[in-house]
């Protein structure tokens, strides 16, 4: 987590602090491209957006929570938390990940549709050793899983766009995320109760 950390910090440092001229490149094939000016008002982003913000409302979602042990160097994983409808369905998965030797963190929401295809992902990453650093990263995808956008954001600085990467930060298979095995021992009972308050 560290070295993707820096790296990304690097490559954000090296963009310009503003981007003048449109992105041109379009993954979802639509005849309207999504680019940096219009990304926030492309009805293929806004329909995600509404699909979030809807997920976030609704209370009748019911939640599942594993959490685990800090037990090695680097990031750890330290909770897993689903949230479902009243068949099951998987609407948001979130996970969250610490590093104990310098307190560096991250989280991600997974966000899916109806048909249970991932949509929307939104990792927050923090650095909080010497670096002291956010990077915000926002990754849309269309009904057929194709990435349409992505956005990072460093706290206190411009939006900038990332060409399309090979990242695999995201959950297209809440379910089978959820229970896989972890790498550190899991937290039951009474110990559980107490970290989740």
């Amino acid at each position: 987590m560290k070295t993707v950390f820096f790296f990304a910090l690097a490559l954000l440092a090296a963009l310009p602090a503003q981007a003048d001229s449109p992105v041109t490149r379009s993954w979802s094939g639509q005849t309207e491209s999504v680019t940096f000016d219009n990304w926030l008002k492309h009805p293929e982003i806004q329909d995600i957006r509404h699909l979030y913000e809807a997920i976030q409302a609704d209370k009748s979602l019911r939640s599942s929570t594993r959490v685990f042990e800090t037990c090695s160097e680097g990031m750890n994983e330290v909770k897993r938390v689903i949230y479902r409808d009243d068949q099951g369905r998987a609407w948001l998965y979130r996970t969250e990940s610490v590093n104990p030797t310098d307190s560096s963190s991250s989280v991600a929401e997974n966000v899916y549709d109806s048909e249970g295809r991932l949509r929307f992902t939104y990792i927050v990453d923090t650095e909080k050793g010497a670096t002291r650093g956010k990077i915000e990263r926002r990754l849309y995808f269309d009904e057929n899983g194709r990435k349409i956008w992505e956005i990072w954001k460093r706290a206190g600085q411009s939006i900038y766009f990332l060409p399309e990467t090979e990242s695999q930060d995201y959950v297209t298979t809440p379910e089978q995320d959820f229970d896989k095995a972890a790498s550190c021992p899991e937290v039951t009972g009474q110990a559980k109760q107490d970290v989740l308050g």
